[in-house]
């Protein structure tokens, strides 16, 4: 069976922290020779090194990317440097991605092995790697999380297109809490969790789509007068309430799903 290999490139305090968060035997990062390797099961049965590349580019990274910036918000994205064919006579080949188009080369062997060792050997055990782990794995089982997930992590505030990003976070969650009984519905949902507050709620839904507030950053182009008792929101405001639902949704799914989080 082909071993597969994913080197990663990016921030080296974000890869830093992706091996410490990514340990367990079926989705690891490791840092040998001061590279970034990613190792995934789902690698296991892929025959070219075009699978493992876009399973990565398209389907794992974004997760990962999407959960990093939950975590920090000073995180920036991972992407894929190239991937690694280890072969059965020790040598490995190494395809990088350039414009879509692979370049083959080969190179010497190289060997991944876990680094995150204490004294006696073992890995070390940490309560936020399983937590980590816990969404992860709760993406890659369910659509509408990769989705918040993309969305959120496009949750640029600064950003022209940032109150269209954070309402489509807000719709996600509000469409899954509510199981098909609508968009009231799931709102009392975020209400009656303690996720948040009925003028939070308000003030966001007002600042992302007035644009007597957001100007032309809101999702609609009509200005309305502001109901009594609303308060606007700045976009650090949003992005702190938007996180903070995100997050308990999130670890609700992992509760119901059986996979409490530590």
């Amino acid at each position: 069976m082909t071993r597969w290999l994913v080197k990663l490139a990016g921030n080296e305090s974000d890869l830093d922290a992706l091996v410490k968060l990514n340990t367990e035997p079926d989705f690891r990062v490791t840092n040998k020779d001061e590279a970034y390797y990613l190792t995934c099961v789902e690698f296991d049965q892929m025959q070219e090194a075009a699978e493992v590349y876009a399973a990565t580019k398209d389907a794992l990274l974004p997760d990962i990317n999407g959960l990093m910036q939950l975590r920090n918000a000073d995180s920036q994205s991972v992407s894929v440097d190239c991937v690694v064919q280890q072969n059965a006579d020790g040598s490995q080949t190494t395809a990088r991605y350039l414009f879509g188009t692979a370049r083959i080369v080969a190179s010497a062997g190289l060997t991944a092995e876990a680094v995150v060792i204490g004294p006696d050997g073992t890995v070390v055990p940490s309560p936020e790697p399983a937590n980590f782990q816990a969404r992860r794995k709760l993406a890659r089982k369910h659509a509408e999380v990769r989705q918040a997930l993309a969305y959120w992590f496009a949750c640029d505030a600064t950003a022209p297109d940032f109150w269209v990003n954070a309402y489509k976070v807000f719709e996600v969650i509000r469409g899954d809490i509510a199981g098909g009984r609508g968009k009231g519905q799931g709102t009392e949902e975020m209400k009656r969790r303690g996720w948040a507050m009925q003028d939070e709620i308000r003030s966001f839904k007002e600042s992302a789509n007035n644009h007597a507030i957001s100007g032309d950053k809101a999702r609609h182009a009509s200005t309305q007068p502001l109901e009594p008792g609303i308060a606007p929101l700045h976009e650090g405001e949003a992005l702190a309430l938007i996180k903070r639902l995100l997050e308990c949704w999130l670890d609700w799914k992992i509760a119901r799903s059986g996979n409490d989080t530590p």
